[in-house]
């Protein structure tokens, strides 16, 4: 009875609306074949499947298939190891520094980029949780030989946690200062990190952050070596670059001994020459106290005196032991020279 509404042998989903329509007239028009209650019950049941038809979604497009399919291709359980995540690299123009608009020709934005990767201490750390949500929390940092980023976090942790599952991170060096915040700079990296158990790691954060030696040691703390992929730089009011890794990090090509006489000459510069190392602070700029010396490297030296930290660069770049000892006295030299003028 319901094929007399739609016309014989047809299907209902070619029946376009103008057909419906003129069916349904039709339909009304026809003399009933039982009675006046099975026409209204089979015009009923033919409005009922039209609007059912009309309320129906739309099949998908193949593009929303597309997403569909590349949503569902790693589950959380089977997302793609650390060694897999594939890294764009720099060519040399986009690893050069990019100034902004209106840039101060004075500003040396590698120069400052470097200086806070090696004083700063303290570091906002974002990742990504689970479920592809940003993660932003506050961690203590050092930085290895080439100025690489070195972590020391615990399992327990949530950003941990997202680390093991997704290796990419940004971290946020910022200078504090008095005044506006957003005055001073700071240093933005993109980055992905993996866990370490080198001990030269371990060495250099614990001397930077003496500190953390007290829970470095308990099971559920490991370390973790970043490699930067991305800097960006905003220096103040028209400071401001991006560039990329290479221009950032220092080179240790040739500077295998120095690496592996730091220790002994970091020791040998505290127990004999805190003086010495504290003239160099002052020379930079540094407040008069007991400075220590935390970190080598061909490019400078690191300096830490309670939270404080300091940056002494070298004027030349050091690669081996006798270097650091004729650059070091020479740069003692000049400090006492300039002593008496800046007491």
């Amino acid at each position: 009875m319901l094929g007399r509404c739609f016309g014989a042998g047809r299907s209902p989903r070619l029946v376009d609306e103008p057909a419906r329509n003129s069916l349904a007239l039709q339909a009304l028009a026809r003399p009933p074949i039982f009675s006046g209650i099975a026409s209204k019950l089979r015009l009923g049941a033919f409005l009922a499947l039209n609007r059912l038809r009309a309320a129906a979604p739309p099949p998908p497009s193949p593009l929303y298939t597309h997403f569909r399919r590349k949503k569902h291709a790693f589950p959380q359980s089977s997302r793609p190891k650390r060694e897999n995540w594939r890294v764009k690299t720099l060519t040399e123009k986009e690893d050069a520094p990019r100034p902004g608009p209106g840039q101060d020709p004075s500003f040396d934005p590698v120069g400052e980029s470097k200086r806070l990767l090696r004083v700063i201490r303290t570091a906002a750390l974002g990742t990504l949780s689970d479920d592809g949500a940003p993660f932003a929390t506050l961690t203590a940092i050092a930085s290895d030989y080439d100025g690489g980023p070195i972590l020391l976090m615990s399992r327990l942790a949530a950003h941990t946690r997202n680390l093991e599952r997704d290796p990419r991170l940004s971290l946020l060096l910022p200078e504090i200062g008095r005044g506006d915040p957003l005055a001073h700079p700071r240093l933005t990296l993109s980055a992905r990190a993996e866990r370490s158990v080198e001990p030269a790691l371990k060495a250099r954060y614990l001397r930077h952050n003496p500190k953390a030696a007290l829970y470095a040691d308990f099971p559920d703390f490991s370390f973790w070596r970043t490699t930067i992929l991305r800097v960006h730089l905003n220096g103040g009011f028209a400071r401001a670059a991006d560039f990329g890794p290479q221009a950032l990090l220092t080179p240790l090509d040739g500077a295998e001994s120095l690496i592996a006489a730091e220790e002994d000459a970091i020791s040998h510069l505290n127990a004999e020459h805190s003086e010495t190392l504290a003239l160099l602070a002052r020379k930079n700029g540094e407040k008069q106290a007991r400075w220590r010396a935390s970190g080598l490297d061909p490019e400078g030296m690191d300096l830490i005196a309670g939270d404080a930290c300091a940056r002494v660069c070298f004027p030349v770049r050091v690669p081996t032991p006798e270097d650091l000892r004729s650059t070091l006295m020479a740069l003692a030299a000049e400090a006492r020279k300039d002593a008496p003028q800046s007491e």
